[in-house]
């Protein structure tokens, strides 16, 4: 599964985003996440770019 995030607020460390609903009626998967400034450069995510999130089972 595939989640697409937004980019929300920016705070001290992190960064927040909010998840990107297909249909505004549709109920978010995983809703807000929190990302350390430092994990997102070093995936090279710069603020024009969505965050996307695959989750898996193993």
């Amino acid at each position: 599964m595939l989640v697409k995030f937004k980019m929300e607020k920016v705070t001290k460390n992190t960064i927040r985003f909010t998840e990107v609903l297909d249909n505004e009626l549709d109920a978010p998967k995983i809703g807000t996440l929190y990302v350390p400034k430092s994990t997102l450069g070093t995936i090279g995510w710069t603020e024009s770019q969505e965050l996307v999130l695959e989750l898996k089972t193993e």
